[in-house]
């Protein structure tokens, strides 16, 4: 991939700043897919990937030397820093993207707790976001989904054109580092990821086609799911 005829510079930011707040007290970072921690796994599809140039992670305070030794670990050599995270992700995000190379053309965001992500779905997003300068993981919705009030269903929500949103999450360095610092300084709680900071300052990321199996470990019942998944794919 190029970008103005000179290779192209992608880093990688891991959000892993979670509290795990729905998962009975344990590190949903920590819990174990396969036998390897679920952080493990998203680390270790970024640093397989020839796409990528770099991985910087945004973690709380209290894990930092946690996950820099599973790094270590597994050999995460792409890693050039473990950031430390603000009060919630936006601010995380926004810490590890002002640590990112100067010689970045494009950031990808990415959870930590979505350990599943595969190397074809990194690429997608990579390719999507250099041809449209931003872009996301994402499915299109096939659920009925309804419109409630007070636990009623008050009419159902035409899903033509709706799509669910995972990540990675990509954009043009200059792009995202301007629409996250614009964020920042909003306290509506209306910024929940990179695509909706970019769709503050009028931009439209692109949705690509991704995996419905890159699900996100939030609640106990997830690690079930993703172990299966995992088992499922390297079954022999």
């Amino acid at each position: 991939m190029k970008k103005k005829n000179k290779p192209v510079f992608v880093s990688a930011v891991i959000a892993a700043g979670g509290t795990s707040s729905r998962m009975n007290g344990d590190n949903k970072l920590l819990l174990e897919i396969g036998g390897i921690p679920v952080i493990a796994h998203s680390l270790l599809a970024f640093q397989s990937c020839d796409s990528i140039s770099e991985i910087i992670i945004s973690a709380h305070e209290s894990h930092l030397q946690t996950y820099a030794d599973i790094a270590q670990y597994y050999d995460i050599t792409k890693l050039t820093k473990v950031v430390k995270g603000g009060d919630t992700r936006l601010q995380s995000v926004y810490n590890a993207v002002k640590e990112c190379s100067k010689k970045a053309d494009y950031i990808l965001v990415h959870d930590a707790a979505r350990p599943l992500i595969t190397d074809e779905d990194i690429k997608t997003v990579i390719g999507d976001t250099i041809s449209h300068n931003c872009a996301a993981a994402s499915n299109k919705v096939t659920d009925t989904v309804k419109k409630v009030s007070d636990r009623l269903a008050q009419s159902t929500v035409d899903r033509t054109d709706l799509y669910t949103v995972q990540t990675p999450q990509g954009a043009d360095r200059d792009l995202l580092y301007g629409a996250l610092e614009k964020a920042v300084g909003m306290s509506d709680g209306s910024v929940t990821d990179e695509c909706s900071a970019l769709e503050k300052i009028g931009i439209k990321p692109y949705m690509s086609d991704c995996s419905v199996c890159n699900i996100k470990i939030t609640y106990p019942q997830d690690v079930f799911i993703a172990n299966a998944i995992y088992d499922r794919r390297n079954k022999k």
